[in-house]
């Protein structure tokens, strides 16, 4: 058959459908049918990304010593980049934005008037937060921050030198307590927290008289809570409760804002 424009026209509109498929296949020319191309599949990204955490430290001077070994045990992982939060004001570094999680040892001196300002900031847009024995904290034109962002606040506590600390029942798969070992541990127990409805216990302690919470989560503007009543002298010694600290800063920091 000779190829002719008037042909590819008569092949092209004739009603029999073999026909036109045949005159297609001479239309397009008489080499190999192309394969079908597969689609690449994307590759597993094996970059695991760095939380940027941030540290405050309370003014007492037993805090000094705590705050040094959360930090050397925190920068064991190289998933974490740990530092003073704000520690340079003066180079600009004061965006919310800078940390995916803020670590609370203690509450900031009033006089600190710079930096809980900026942690108000942090909170207000939603930062994520593993506080240590801050319940008692104040923020100027913010008279309900503890019970707001916390979970609770009760100023008035008792101090407990030996606490038996172990899982909450309701909370015994939950990623912060996950390999926490039952512990003997130091603190203060609270009468009782006022507790929003989605805040969930993680440990209880039992002070002899009585069960208290001890370390729960909350939620404040999207961002993920985590507050202990835990927290004093060689609670930073013992190898379950840093990896509380651990796991909670993992918890939180992930989900920031």
């Amino acid at each position: 058959m000779v190829e002719t424009s008037l042909a590819r026209h008569w092949f092209m509109h004739t009603p029999h459908t073999a026909v036109g498929l045949a005159a297609t296949v001479k239309v397009r020319g008489s080499g190999p049918p192309r394969l079908a191309s597969t689609p690449q599949q994307p590759v597993p990204s094996t970059e695991t990304r760095t939380l940027r955490v941030g540290l405050i430290v309370g003014p007492e001077e037993t805090w000094d010593l705590a705050a040094a070994r959360v930090t050397e045990y925190l920068r064991r992982d190289q998933s974490l980049d740990v530092d003073c939060a704000w520690d340079c004001v003066e180079l600009g570094r004061d965006d919310p934005a800078d940390y995916d999680c803020l670590i609370l040892l203690g509450w900031p001196a009033a006089s600190s008037r710079e930096r809980i300002k900026r942690i108000e900031l942090f909170c207000r847009c939603g930062g994520s937060l593993v506080a240590l024995r801050a319940m008692h904290a104040e923020i100027p034109g913010w008279p309900n921050f503890a019970e707001e962002v916390l979970g609770g606040r009760q100023p008035i506590c008792q101090r407990c030198r030996l606490l038996e600390v172990q899982r909450s029942d309701s909370a015994w798969h939950h990623p912060v307590v996950e390999d926490i070992e039952p512990m003997i541990a130091e603190g203060e127990v609270y009468s009782g927290p006022r507790f929003s409805p989605d805040t969930t216990v993680l440990l209880t302690a039992n002070s002899g008289q009585r069960v208290h919470p001890v370390a729960w989560t909350t939620r404040h503007e999207g961002g993920r809570i985590f507050c202990t009543t835990l927290g004093l002298d060689d609670d930073f010694r013992e190898p379950s409760f840093l990896r509380l600290i651990s796991n909670a800063v993992h918890w939180t920091g992930l989900f920031h804002g």
